[in-house]
């Protein structure tokens, strides 16, 4: 999906963006492989709510091509300033929004985490899961864009165990540049970025508390509704 807004990565006109609360965000920016409509909306529903366990490397293989996308985005328009000439933009840890233990125990897995390691394995980069979810939410497709933004206020918290190991000079990141590790968060779908920001924000404020670093953090997602 060719993205029309720079921020979210929509491929149309982007209202959320032009809010003054976007300019407060804790990621950098979303890229997203596909526009969530009705054919991809069956999709992941086969997946997720059927087993159809089939999808489940076809969603990574085209998030695997909307990362080579993303990193030559950012490459081109050179948005991290320790990317050299000539060198491709990497993140140092792919990490993934987690799910309740109620919504795990009802499917049995975690869809962000299985594409994060598929697309870990692609691409060779380390996987970590680096959070989890502090309270069980609701669905977010019934919610209007407020109350999602409401419910997803403090539902993320770091693992501290699983982040110390990757913390600065740790395993996966032992070569980012001291406080800005680049972190790449995965999800299915981004719809108003209140998600991916709830993660983003717990990553950073544990980040700076704990280790006195404060990474950069990405988002790409298999779909942009």
């Amino acid at each position: 999906m060719r993205p029309r807004c720079l921020y979210c990565g929509r491929g149309i006109g982007c209202p959320d963006c032009l809010r003054p609360d976007a300019r407060q965000r804790s990621f950098i920016m979303n890229r997203s492989a596909v526009r969530y409509d009705e054919v991809m909306r069956e999709w992941l529903a086969q997946y997720k709510y059927r087993g159809h366990e089939r999808y489940a490397s076809l969603i990574v293989q085209m998030l695997g091509q909307a990362f080579v996308r993303m990193q030559q985005e950012i490459t081109y328009l050179q948005q991290h300033p320790g990317t050299r000439r000539g060198e491709l933009w990497r993140p140092d840890l792919i990490t993934y929004v987690p799910v309740s233990e109620a919504r795990l125990a009802e499917r049995g897995f975690n869809q962000a985490q299985v594409f994060a390691e598929g697309l870990g394995r692609l691409h060779r980069l380390p996987v970590a899961e680096l959070l989890m979810r502090s309270m069980h939410t609701e669905k977010q497709s019934f919610k209007t864009r407020l109350e999602r933004i409401q419910s997803m206020r403090n539902a993320f918290e770091c693992i501290p165990e699983n982040f110390r190991i990757y913390e600065m000079g740790g395993s996966g990141i032992d070569h980012a540049a001291p406080g800005r590790a680049r972190i790449l968060i995965i999800d299915d779908i981004y719809t108003t970025g209140g998600t991916i920001n709830a993660c983003a924000e717990a990553i950073r404020q544990y980040a700076r508390q704990k280790v006195g670093a404060d990474p950069e953090i990405y988002s790409l997602t298999w779909a942009r509704s």
